[in-house]
């Protein structure tokens, strides 16, 4: 038995009498599991603080009972991946945690392969086996019957940075490596590393890219959905730099051209595209960089 233990923002807590008590992100769910057959006593006090319960219906399916006001939609993560949880009318929550152990096997094995690899998909549901392939360099169709489960998969790419990095190394027939912002188990060996600040969390973050995935006969196009200081974009080409590779630009969604990150890569002579440029922005106001 291989068990999923590498969560951080999903726990479960406990289990007896046909459910279970899980951490997702903050916010604690009571399930139910028919494959919870033993009975024991409710000893965590977290059963009787929990956000919600799903109950089953005599007539078949069942609804939530809330015991606080929760969104509609909120974010875990797993590694790098972002995945949004949305407890479901089926209960369901759009993540299958314990399948993390498979998308790390999944990685290990295309990571492994040495050569290109394409993934299809068949069950693609809500996209945690298609990001985890994606994140590790392959090429994947994902595929499910549901449209709902199909757009969802779309929010979690969107959600992760991932999408416009996959389709570049798509387009190109390149492979994609992620930096992470943790170390993981399934990286081994010596790593490039660089600390920034991240502006979103308030606090020192450093980035880590295996040195089995990067050395000095690379050229590398670091691509990312947003910028804003520019201290991700920094920290990258400093392990670009680190691994004696040659870094052959930058390309970027969004930039906020009013907090001046890209100019200053661009003034230190990184070559920086952007598909659009905010110069300011004001409450009902946004003007891009080359408008009037």
């Amino acid at each position: 038995m291989r068990p999923a233990d590498s969560w951080r923002d999903y726990e479960l807590l406990d289990a007896t009498n046909h459910n279970r008590l899980e951490r997702w992100g903050q916010t604690l769910l009571i399930r139910p599991d028919p494959q919870v057959i033993w009975k024991n006593d409710e000893t965590s006090p977290l059963w009787a603080k929990a956000d919600a319960v799903y109950y089953r219906s005599a007539k078949g399916g069942g609804q939530w009972n809330y015991h606080k006001k929760l969104p509609q939609k909120w974010q875990i993560h797993w590694n790098d991946l972002t995945l949004i949880v949305s407890p479901t009318g089926f209960k369901h929550t759009g993540v299958f945690p314990e399948q993390a152990v498979n998308w790390a096997w999944y990685q290990e094995k295309i990571r492994q392969a040495g050569r290109p690899i394409r993934v299809l998909n068949l069950f693609g549901y809500t996209g945690g086996a298609t990001l985890a392939c994606l994140a590790a360099g392959a090429s994947v169709t994902h595929v499910d019957a549901s449209k709902g489960m199909v757009q969802w998969a779309r929010e979690n790419a969107e959600a992760s940075g991932i999408a416009l990095s996959a389709i570049v190394a798509h387009h190109f027939h390149k492979p994609m490596i992620f930096a992470k912002k943790a170390k993981s188990d399934n990286i081994e060996g010596g790593l490039y590393q660089s600390d920034i600040f991240s502006y979103t969390y308030k606090k020192k973050v450093t980035l880590l890219v295996s040195k089995e995935w990067l050395s000095a006969d690379d050229k590398v196009l670091i691509i990312d959905d947003f910028m804003a200081n520019g201290e991700a974009m920094r920290g990258l080409c400093d392990i670009v730099n680190a691994a004696g590779a040659t870094l052959v630009g930058i390309g970027c969604a969004v930039e906020k051209g009013f907090q001046g990150g890209g100019d200053r890569l661009r003034a230190a002579g990184v070559n920086l595209k952007s598909l659009a440029i905010i110069e300011s922005a004001e409450p009902g106001n946004i003007v891009f960089r080359g408008e009037d």
